[in-house]
């Protein structure tokens, strides 16, 4: 098969897409293990603190992110009427930084797929 300049241009974009996806995500995970690497506490940790902190509400899930270059614990709970929040905990000594309502939840006033079902 003889291949002409637009096949084997073709070939290149798409041998630059695939090696570009593998950099994102290798980056990606290597930023998550760096993100992981900068907790002291740990999930269940987090879980204890926000349960003595607001014990009517019911816990959800909780993630460790990275909040513009600072490492959070994010964690969704939902109050005694089903009303969705994000707390962030500090990941070195367990203190609450903020809770505010859910994004979605304050800019709709509806809940989510996901919350009902939780």
């Amino acid at each position: 098969m003889k291949l002409n300049k637009k096949h084997l241009a073709s070939i290149f974009v798409a041998g630059a897409l695939v090696v570009s996806g593998a950099v994102f995500t290798a980056s990606a995970a290597s930023a998550s293990n760096q993100t992981q690497d900068q907790a002291t506490i740990t999930v269940e940790e987090v879980q204890t603190i926000v349960q003595e902190a607001y014990p009517d509400y019911t816990i959800g899930e909780i993630e460790l992110e990275n909040d513009h270059g600072t490492p959070v614990y994010d964690v969704e709970v939902a109050d005694k009427d089903g009303i969705p929040y994000d707390v962030e905990v500090d990941p070195d000594d367990g203190t609450i930084l903020q809770i505010q309502l859910d994004d979605d939840y304050a800019a709709t006033g509806v809940l989510s797929e996901d919350e009902e079902n939780d």
